[in-house]
């Protein structure tokens, strides 16, 4: 057994190779532990690419919808703009829970 290991401690291509492996790992330019972190990072923005190509088709539906007709136009802006017509008045209706929060 002892004289394995003398043997493998003589023998100058482990540590040639083990050599070798340590500066794959560590010290090159292309270590492993960038290259992990290259692969979280591609992780990432394929899964946000993901999210917005699903946002894309959510809004080009919902443009397909107020482009249909003008009642939906006119809904659209009311609802999010908060238009009137010029003989009408506005009233905004805020509950309760959103008036304490603004006052803390």
């Amino acid at each position: 057994m002892k004289e394995k290991f003398i043997a493998v401690k003589r023998n100058k291509y482990f540590w040639i190779s083990l050599v070798f492996i340590l500066w794959l790992i560590f010290v090159d330019r292309n270590d492993l532990i960038d290259q992990w972190s290259d692969y979280q990072k591609l992780k990432s923005l394929k899964e946000t690419a993901i999210y917005y190509k699903e946002q894309t088709t959510k809004l080009k539906a919902q443009m397909n919808e107020l482009m249909a007709d003008a009642a939906s136009k006119e809904k659209f802006a009311r609802e999010k703009y908060r238009m009137k017509r010029e003989d009408e008045d506005l009233f905004v209706v805020v509950p309760e829970s959103d008036k304490n929060a603004k006052d803390d």
